[in-house]
């Protein structure tokens, strides 16, 4: 008697052998990303305690793909007081094997009026360092979407990939 076939199994094998080739590729590695440096920073106030603040990063991607950044959420401290929520405004792409100039639009939504005007007015804006934050960034590098937490930290020690 013949051996029946079973096509359900073949089927699987097959989407298997599929799987692991793309997950190969997908899990190839990455190269660094490098933020060099802050070209400029634009604020626009959007009502209440909400501010659209716009930052020109200068990026170098040495990744054969570009690299998408999807949606970002931030809780963000200063001296130990919370401060603001920060929330990515649109999708971010970084062209593949480039290095130029990115910008980033974030919603900054203080925590009061109060805080943010007295941010504003007591010139730290340009003490940003000191600031804390903590959230989630996704994003998605070829057919690779990832999600990525981060940890409270300075923010000048945060790396996105």
């Amino acid at each position: 008697m013949a051996k029946r076939e079973r096509p359900l199994v073949h089927i699987f094998h097959v989407a298997l052998v599929l799987l692991l080739c793309f997950g190969g590729v997908g899990c190839a590695p990455k190269r660094a990303i490098y933020v060099r440096d802050t070209k400029k920073i634009e604020v626009a106030p959007m009502g209440g305690s909400t501010v659209l603040v716009r930052l020109a990063l200068y990026v170098e991607n040495h990744n054969p793909r570009s690299l998408e950044i999807r949606d970002g959420d931030f809780l963000s401290w200063r001296k130990g007081n919370e401060l603001a929520r920060i929330r990515l405004q649109e999708v971010v792409t970084v062209g593949a094997n480039s290095a130029d100039t990115v910008w980033v639009p974030l919603e900054v939504r203080f925590a009061s009026v109060g805080k943010m005007l007295s941010f504003a007015l007591m010139g730290e804006m340009d003490d940003w360092r000191d600031i804390e934050v903590e959230g989630y960034v996704k994003a998605r590098y070829g057919c690779t979407r990832k999600k990525i937490k981060i940890t409270r930290r300075k923010i000048g020690d945060v790396i996105v990939w």
